[in-house]
């Protein structure tokens, strides 16, 4: 079974990404990005040949095409720990009290 994290760990992998902004570029480095890829290739033909996929009825096209158009369906993931057990989740509220505890209840296949 994996060691479980402490308290302090998880605070720090907390403290780590929200330092780098959750893992996403700066507003400015999406930018220069985005009008990169405009002067390469314009956005109107892009969606062109987008278009063009669509009719051809490539089914990557016609996903990417209603993903835009009405946004993605929910994806839903089930999770569960080591060999299908359950997940326990543990931290310290700061107070002399015992740690709180949350197990997910696991279904048996």
């Amino acid at each position: 079974m994996p060691r479980q994290l402490t308290t302090e760990e998880a605070r720090s992998m907390s403290a780590k990404r929200k330092l780098r902004n959750g893992g996403r570029k700066p507003k400015t480095q999406e930018e220069e990005i985005a009008r990169a890829l405009n002067q390469a290739l314009p956005t109107k033909d892009v969606v062109d040949k987008l278009a063009e996929a669509v009719k051809r009825r490539e089914s990557w096209a016609v996903t990417l095409w209603f993903g835009y158009l009405w946004g993605k369906p929910i994806e839903r993931q089930e999770l569960t720990g080591a060999g299908g057990a359950a997940i326990v989740l543990s931290w310290d509220n700061g107070d002399d009290e015992p740690e709180d505890t949350i197990q997910a209840p696991c279904e048996a296949a």
